[in-house]
Order: C-alpha cells, then sequence, then structure tokens
C-alpha cells in the first residue's frame, strides 16, 4: 500500500498525509495476496469493479505486471463506470489535474466523477466538490453547495482544514443563505448515508 501511495503521490502530486485515511483498495493484505496469486495465474474477475480498480494500480505502478499508463486508466474507468468509489475519486484527480497524457484536464468531467464519489461518503472527493463550488471550477460557483460539501466532509473527517474552508465559505452567506446551506448539508448527509 505504500508504494502504491508514494506512487500516487509522485505521479499525481497527492498529499500523502491527506490521502492516507483514503484506502487506495478496501482490500485487506490476504486479499491483496490472494489478488496476486489470481492475477499471475489469469484468474482475475476482470467485470469486477475492484479487480478492475486493482489492475488500475497494478498497471500505474508496474507492480506484477509492465508499467502501462493508458492501460491503467482504462481500468480506472472501468472500475468507475461500474461505482467503484476509489475509482471514480482517482478519475475525477486525473481529469482536474490533467496528471496522464491520456486524460486531458476536464474541470467539468473531474466534478462530475468527484460527484459520484462524494455521494457514496468518499471524503476527498467532498472536499474538491466544496473548492470547485466555492470557485466556479466545472460548476456554476455556488457558496451555499461549498459549505454544504465542506461541513459533510466535516462530519465525516472532523479535520481543521475543512473546518477552516467551511467557515470561510461562511463568511460569504447571509443568513438566510448560511441555512439554507444546512439545510443542503443534511440532506446530502442522509443521501450518503442511506446509501451505505
Amino acid at each position: 500500500m505504500k508504494q502504491a501511495l508514494l506512487a500516487l503521490y509522485l505521479l499525481f502530486g497527492f498529499n500523502v498525509c491527506s490521502i492516507a485515511s483514503i484506502p487506495v483498495s478496501n482490500a485487506t493484505e490476504e486479499q491483496t495476496a490472494k489478488f496476486s496469486k489470481f492475477f499471475e495465474e489469469g484468474k482475475v474477475d476482470q467485470d469486477n469493479a475492484q479487480d478492475q480498480f486493482n489492475l488500475f494500480i497494478k498497471y500505474l505502478n508496474g507492480t506484477g505486471v509492465p508499467e502501462n499508463k493508458k492501460l491503467a486508466v482504462e481500468w480506472c474507468i472501468k472500475s468507475a463506470k461500474q461505482g467503484y468509489e476509489d475509482a471514480q475519486y482517482f478519475l475525477g484527480r486525473m481529469y482536474y489535474y490533467g496528471d496522464i497524457i491520456i486524460i486531458p484536464e476536464n474541470k467539468k468531467l473531474a466534478f462530475e466523477w468527484f460527484n459520484k464519489a462524494a455521494e457514496q461518503g468518499n471524503i476527498g472527493a467532498q472536499s474538491h466538490l466544496g473548492y470547485m463550488y466555492s470557485k466556479g471550477e466545472g460548476v456554476t460557483a455556488d457558496n451555499k453547495y461549498a459549505y454544504a460539501w465542506y461541513s459533510v466532509q466535516f462530519v465525516l473527517d472532523d479535520s481543521k482544514y475543512t473546518k477552516n474552508q467551511r467557515d470561510s465559505v461562511a463568511t460569504k452567506l447571509s443568513s438566510s443563505g448560511l441555512e439554507e446551506a444546512q439545510d443542503i448539508a443534511t440532506k446530502l448527509y442522509d443521501k450518503i448515508n442511506s446509501n451505505k
């Protein structure tokens, strides 16, 4: 896992500390070993979203297979389209930053993928949505939704950074706007909890 985080840091410029709480995969070490064995034996379920995401990581890092960023991205897209939260988040990051030659920067697509991951509870995606709404990147600027996404993220991760971002956006809202933003946050939080 450390190798995967390091590779993602080098490739995407991720702050490893900020994503340390976001698993690269939900697989345990035993599952990872089993996956590696299946991969070597050609028994990976290529229609399984988690296996697809694991193939993304393997091809991205060249772990057990030749490094192939194009193939890595293809596996990430397949996994994301099946609804795999981590793949949706990383695909959003690739579109946001345009980090891989194959994926050009596209804030609108980044917003769409972040939204899908955020609605499943991905705090990294929630943070990106808060920022994108506050700056009008890939979406029309809307401080109510920026506040709402930062609030949801704060409930889930309780970080000082998130609180500061949320509070900064709050200063741009009227008292009635703040009440609306809080209502939006409550609805988003309830929707996320109903998805689990």
